[in-house]
């Protein structure tokens, strides 16, 4: 092999290897930084480092989730508010799911979707929890309130008065589809109209 092409080799080499070593740095640096393309629950998080991300989550989404739950029947109003639920979205778990799906791929593939515009294709869902102690004893408070026995009309007589007792339509509460509706509404950011409550006569 002549030492012209020994030159050649090395300088290719060299070069390769100087590239390699700025994709490394350039993708480290990038390394807290979400992919064009990645929503959270909606909202557009492509661009943003990790910080940014959270910060336009809780201006933007968390506050979709500060209305209270609402149950209705007829007159009767009956309120579940977020904090007495404990509810709790984990804005900081979608965060890390954002950066990770980034992250997907070889360092070259994101480095060349990094420099040539390119986009991640994904949607995440942040995780919602609440108390579900608190549903129950929501549930519980409806139930106390609304639920009645059936009662025959009945005429009573004595000495000294007729008396009369007056017929009463039962009412039983759908407590498990109560639930479901009330568990529904918590979890989701979306808005909350009020739950009418279902009953049986």
């Amino acid at each position: 092999m002549s030492k012209r092409v020994l030159i050649v080799c090395g300088a290719v080499v060299g070069l390769l290897l100087v590239l390699t070593v700025a994709a490394y740095a350039y993708d480290h640096g990038r390394r807290d930084k979400i992919a064009h393309g990645v929503s959270v629950a909606g909202v557009d998080v492509g661009g943003l480092t990790a910080a940014q991300a959270r910060a336009r989550l809780q201006s933007q989404y968390l506050a979709r989730y500060q209305k209270p739950v609402v149950v209705r029947y007829h007159g009767r109003r009956f309120v579940l508010r977020p904090r007495s639920a404990k509810l709790d979205v984990d804005i900081d778990g979608a965060v890390d799911q954002a950066v990770a799906r980034s992250r997907d791929g070889s360092i070259f593939s994101r480095v060349a979707r990094s420099l040539t515009g390119g986009s991640v294709d994904a949607e995440i869902e942040p995780e919602v929890s609440f108390s579900r102690a608190s549903v129950a004893r929501l549930v519980g408070r409806v139930k106390r309130t609304l639920d009645r026995p059936a009662r025959d009309a009945a005429v009573a007589y004595s000495s000294a008065a007729v008396q009369t007792v007056q017929s009463q339509t039962g009412l039983k509460v759908d407590d498990a589809a109560l639930t479901d509706s009330v568990d529904s509404a918590l979890a989701q950011a979306a808005a909350r109209k009020p739950i009418k409550v279902q009953v049986s006569v």
